[in-house]
Formats: C-alpha cells, structure tokens, sequence
C-alpha cells in the first residue's frame, strides 16, 4: 500500500475512483490492449505502467498484452522495463493474435505461437488489397496507401496525410470526421462502412478467410485477429491454470461501434462471456452492453491496476 501511495504521489497513476463491483475485486488474470489503453502511444515512456504492473505480477497475477503492433514495440515499453525475474507471468499477443511471446525462467523471451501463412494466403492478401486500394483511387479518385510489411495482414492507409499519420486514441472521434469527411468529399458509397464491406466482398471474391476490421485509420485485411489472441490464452494459460473466466479481467479503449462496425477491442470479448469488461477509452459512439466505461485513458488504466495491487 505505501508504494501504490508513493506512485500517486509522483504522479504516475491518476487519482483513485470508485469501482463498481464488478471490478472492485481481485482479479487471476488481466488480458489488454496496448495502445490508448495502458500508454498513450509507442512513444511513450511506459516505466510508470511497469512498475504497478510488476506489483501485480510479483503476486502471480497473469498480465497478457493483446495489441496489434509487433513484440518489438511492446518489449521495447514494457517487457525489458519489467524485472526480470518476474517476467514469467507476463504474456504478449501480438500482430493481431498471429503471435504470442512469453518469457523464460532468466527473463528471455520466448515465442510461445506463431500462426504461419502459407503462400497462396499471402499472395491473396496482396491481391485483396491491391483491388481495394484500385477501386478507391480509380473509381472515386481518392489516393490511399497500402501498407504491406506486416505480418499475416496488410493495410489501406485511407488518410495518407501528414496531420493523420500517426494519430493518437484520445483522438479516435475527430479522426473517424476527418475520414469520414475524405471518404463522403470522394463520394465513396456509405463512407467508412461502405469501405470495410467492400474489403469484405473482394475477400470473399477472392476465396480468402479475412478479418477485415478498421481502427479508422486504416482498413485492416488479415488472416487473425485479437479473438485468436483470447482463444490461445483460454486454450494455453486458462484452462491448464484453471482460471475461470470470472476470474478473468478484460481491458482496452475501442469497444464500442465505429462506422457500424465493433471497435477493435471488441475482439477480445470472443470467447468471454463470464470476464468483466471496462473501457478507459473516448468511445464517441459509447460502449455495448456489458462493458463497464471508466473512461480516463491510461492514467486511470494504471489507477485500475494500483487498486488491483491493493486487492491482493
């Protein structure tokens, strides 16, 4: 209690608040978004996340990152922060649930899942975004971007501009007006919905199983998403551990719809039914039923993870 006193002194977390019930109760395991949720963005010096994180890993709670960026990013802000000694029970599922990595008894990282694409897969990935990012320039005159150097997946940057490109969570309902603004200025049919069924439908045409999602910035073609992340942890760390999903805290900041789609962090609900839900995030088009909105981004996530600390 006195280093949870000494980290609100500092700064570090944001001021306290009262909980509902259902998430004012220790929790066995926590599984969350990255981005928005825990820090602010890739930038951000996460030392201030990592050291209440290690409070509740030094007492053999399960901390599992569920992000779509790569293990680099994370263990870059979080994994080589953390002690190593008590990186064992610390989890990341990265590139949208087409990895996982864990950490060995030293503090070694070690990849735990890798989900492989076969050529045909890749070469379908290609083709699926190429037609999409054609269609939108050649038929509605709007230039995008394809970002192709990820893994299992590929991007159509649809706001390729200098003031969008590397936009913050915080400002997820000014950037869905801005594509929302491009997107109706090109006269492209049902904006930002329109453009996610029509990556749906050229997957379909070309005879891929593509999740095909939207975090507004871009339109997102891969072959995973975090729902594959969650079944893995149930798969691999619950069930061996026998966690029970009420035991099972679910954390992100994009749950709610966007362009009449699920947020991203939606995903991470799958296979939950049983865990608690809470959204630190702006959430412009508010949170479906069930998920419980703190707002407050990551300072009030680190405040939610020193009441955790205190809990145990």
């Amino acid at each position: 209690m006195q280093q949870i006193r000494k980290w609100l002194r500092r700064g570090d977390a944001a001021p306290t608040v009262t909980l509902p019930t259902a998430l004012d109760r220790p929790f066995r395991a926590i599984f969350f978004d990255w981005d928005g949720t825990a820090v602010v963005d890739r930038k951000e010096d996460a030392s201030a996340f990592a050291r209440v994180a290690e409070g509740l890993l030094r007492q053999g709670v399960w901390l599992a990152v569920v992000t779509g960026t790569n293990f680099g990013n994370i263990n870059r802000q979080l994994g080589q922060v953390v002690a190593p000694g008590l990186r064992h029970h610390l989890l990341i599922c990265t590139n949208r649930g087409s990895e996982v990595y864990g950490f060995d008894s030293t503090g070694e990282a070690v990849r735990r899942y890798l989900r492989v694409a076969t050529s045909n897969e890749n070469q379908k990935l290609d083709a699926v975004t190429a037609a999409v990012a054609r269609e939108l320039h050649e038929t509605y005159g709007l230039p995008v971007e394809v970002i192709a150097d990820r893994l299992n997946r590929r991007k159509v940057d649809l706001i390729p501009v200098a003031e969008w490109a590397d936009p913050p969570k915080a400002r997820i309902g000014e950037l869905l007006q801005a594509v929302e603004g491009r997107l109706n200025a090109a006269n492209v049919p049902g904006g930002l919905h329109g453009v996610i069924q029509l990556g749906e439908r050229v997957a379909q045409a070309q005879g891929l199983d593509a999740r095909v999602t939207s975090d507004v910035k871009n339109l997102e073609i891969g072959l995973t998403d975090k729902a594959d992340a969650v079944a893995w942890l149930d798969r691999e760390l619950l069930q061996p551990a026998g966690i029970p999903w009420h035991d099972v805290l679910i954390g992100g900041d994009e749950f709610g719809d966007i362009a009449g789609f699920p947020g991203s962090d939606s995903r991470l609900c799958a296979a939950s039914a049983d865990a608690p839900v809470v959204s630190v995030g702006v959430e412009p088009n508010g949170v479906p039923p069930g998920v419980v909105a703190l707002g407050g981004g990551p300072a009030r996530f680190r405040s939610l993870f020193a009441r955790q600390v205190a809990l145990h």
